[in-house]
């Protein structure tokens, strides 16, 4: 089951004839695709049906956002309410995601350019401050309900009168707040990048730093830092990152402390770490940072998953699981299961690249740059009777199993399964 080669290869899979699933998509950013400005206030809609909670709000959240990449990925400008009706009778997988709700929305939309539920929500002054409340860390939709019900409207007030409600780690993200809403360029990213990798190869030469997320997918700015670390080349584990945090925190670029997950150093388990960060020098401001350690066995998965976008690796997810694998920050693995219950999990298949990740599933690679918002291509060579052969394996390629896939991302979109989901609910 091995995939071998060093981390950061290239691709060996490249000349490979390729088949393309029907999730592929070959747009990837907000705002130049096509259908851009009906997707955008699709994902405007999610966003403040996730602000607004309740029942029923994770589902709502996750169909417009659906929606909203069913037309960026149709490559096809819809200009009338008509087209899309025509699709959903004759080409119907084209547009699987635009159920009737959101199909109303958009004939509105055709219509007037605008969507009603959207001028609604938008409009609506207790939505407003459940926003506000939400964009402190740690405040998730359930805690600023909590608040908004003991009179807390604004940030003044979360200070004022609400303070004593917050958590440990609310509390800190309110204290530096207005630096933490404020973007960082990806020049500052790689600053704390290479704070972080100075201080790691002192106390262990040879460590690995990589910084992932919106950063090492290309982006001008970035919200926070998730730095992954693992061990020199020919090592499996180190026992360095408490010692790291420990020099982080004396030499004054931690200044807060959120989480320090997955307690002492345990071989072969990732370690991890939540905070504020603030470089040296006047006129700085705090930033989220996120350190974590993985040993070189899974550092190639948790590269991955961490380097996101959140949409590729639902899509990910779910393609292999059609395969009967699970895949996670913690490996590749093939499962039994009974009834749709986990049974049984075999060993991980060994991957020390990104590449060799893809290269297992059967998928083209992709550079980070071209992850977001987009799903996963397979790639296969010649087989018989229309299968895919890959690495000495026989990877069926059928409409059946494409449906399946289909099925799975919408399952997928539904279970809040995805890393940001974890975080909100631990944060609650």
């Amino acid at each position: 089951m091995a995939v071998k080669g060093g981390f950061g290869a290239r691709n060996p899979d490249v000349g490979k004839k390729r088949h393309t699933f029907h999730c592929q998509s070959t747009t990837t950013s907000r705002g130049h695709a096509a259908n851009s400005e009906a997707a955008n206030m699709l994902e405007d809609l999610a966003k403040l049906c996730a602000v607004r909670g309740g029942d029923g709000s994770v589902f709502k959240e996750r169909g417009f956002k659906n929606a909203a990449g069913v037309l960026r990925r149709l490559g096809v400008q819809i200009t009338n309410i008509q087209q899309l009706k025509d699709l959903r009778k004759h080409e119907p997988q084209r547009v699987r995601g635009l159920g009737d709700s959101v199909m109303k929305e958009l004939s509105t939309f055709y219509e007037e350019g605008r969507m009603h539920r959207l001028d609604g929500l938008e409009a609506d002054p207790k939505l407003k401050c459940l926003k506000i409340l939400q964009e402190v860390g740690w405040v998730g939709a359930v805690k600023a309900q909590q608040l908004y019900d003991k009179g807390v409207r604004s940030i003044e007030d979360l200070r004022t009168k609400g303070l004593h409600l917050l958590s440990e780690q609310a509390q800190i993200c309110l204290s530096r707040h207005e630096d933490i809403m404020q973007r960082m360029p990806r020049s500052e990213a790689a600053e704390i990048e290479a704070v972080v990798t100075k201080v790691a190869q002192s106390i262990c030469p040879g460590v690995i730093c990589q910084a992932c997320g919106s950063y090492r997918r290309g982006k001008s700015h970035c919200g926070d830092v998730d730095v992954l670390i693992r061990p020199p080349e020919g090592q499996e584990d180190s026992p360095m990152f408490d010692d790291l945090i420990k020099r982080l925190v004396e030499t004054g670029f931690i200044t807060d402390k959120l989480t320090l997950a997955g307690g002492p150093h345990r071989p072969g388990k990732s370690q991890s770490f939540m905070g504020i960060c603030k470089l040296p020098g006047t006129g700085r401001l705090h930033r989220r940072v996120d350190i974590k350690f993985y040993p070189t066995s899974l550092f190639a998965f948790a590269v991955l998953y961490f380097t996101g976008s959140s949409h590729f690796n639902r899509s990910m997810r779910s393609f292999a699981k059609i395969k009967g694998l699970k895949l996670s920050d913690k490996g590749l693995c093939r499962v039994n299961t009974v009834n749709g219950e986990e049974v049984h999990r075999f060993p991980s298949y060994s991957c020390l690249r990104e590449e060799d990740v893809f290269t297992a599933l059967g998928l083209e690679w992709r550079e980070p740059k071209d992850r977001d918002g987009v799903q996963v291509q397979a790639f296969c060579s010649k087989g018989e009777g229309g299968a895919t052969e890959l690495s000495g394996r026989v990877v069926p390629v059928t409409l059946e199993q494409e449906q399946q896939h289909q099925a799975l991302l919408e399952q997928e979109r539904l279970e809040a399964s995805d890393y940001e989901d974890a975080e909100l609910q631990q944060q609650e």
